[in-house]
């Protein structure tokens, strides 16, 4: 079951085409988006459907061992917000 998470980390945080701070950039989520995640890998969780209508897209969660900190948090509740990526 998809899981809502929340940006935390300013001034954006990327959504790559894998879980790779090397892979394309398929979109940005700002400080306060949400996005929905059905999968992690490592540090890295998977959108819940393709970004863009394409591809699945990854979002480093942990972003501590690059020197970044927690770029996002658990967002619990609803995702009742304009901004919200699956």
């Amino acid at each position: 079951m998809p899981q809502p998470w929340r940006v935390a980390h300013s001034p954006f945080v990327y959504i790559r085409a894998e879980p790779t701070t090397e892979a394309e950039m398929l979109a940005v989520l700002w400080p306060g988006d949400m996005l929905r995640a059905a999968a992690r890998r490592g540090r890295w969780l998977r959108t819940a459907e393709p970004v863009g209508g394409k591809l699945f897209g990854w979002v480093l969660e942990d972003g501590r061992p690059l020197g970044l900190g927690k770029l996002l948090l658990p967002a619990g509740g609803s995702l009742n917000t304009a901004n919200v990526y699956a």
